[in-house]
């Protein structure tokens, strides 16, 4: 056993909030699902899970996670000029990640600012998951991802 933790020593979300389980798409990426709570021998997810879905079981690491959460600040702000300054930036971030950080949130809230130009205004909301679209099929719903949107001028 891996992670030495069982359902019984403890309550179930903080065990499972480390451990959410992936499926991986057709373009090979993982989509995450988190296990929030057993009813009747069953376990509840955010979101679907298809029936015969080949489940992983992922490991979530907070340094990963804040440095993630920085790499999405820096993707929006890509096509800005060196110069830029003063641009807004709207933040969606899935509660899963607030609630698995917990007192190391604010570090990814810091990594972010840190990615973003001088005197920008950063706002957001936790939310229950992020719909997304996608090039190589339909939405998806997803969970524990940060989202970045950024409102400034393109580079010249």
């Amino acid at each position: 056993m891996l992670s030495e933790k069982r359902f019984t020593n403890e309550v179930f979300f903080s065990i499972a909030k480390t451990f959410p389980f992936g499926m991986e798409k057709l373009d090979q990426e993982i989509l995450i699902r988190d296990p929030v709570s057993v009813e009747e021998n069953t376990l509840v997810c955010v979101g679907q899970i298809p029936e015969n879905t080949l489940l992983y079981i992922m490991r979530g690491e907070p340094k990963a996670l804040i440095e993630a959460s920085g790499i999405a600040a820096n993707i929006v702000t890509d096509h800005l000029s060196d110069d830029a300054e003063n641009i807004e930036c709207v933040l969606f971030d899935c509660i899963s990640r607030a609630l698995f950080l917990e007192d190391k949130f604010e570090e990814e809230l810091d990594s972010i600012l840190k990615n973003l130009p001088k005197n920008s205004t950063l706002i957001g909301a936790l939310t229950l998951g992020e719909i997304v679209s996608s090039t190589w099929g339909p939405i998806q719903f997803l969970n524990k991802t940060t989202v970045a949107c950024r409102f400034g001028e393109e580079k010249k």
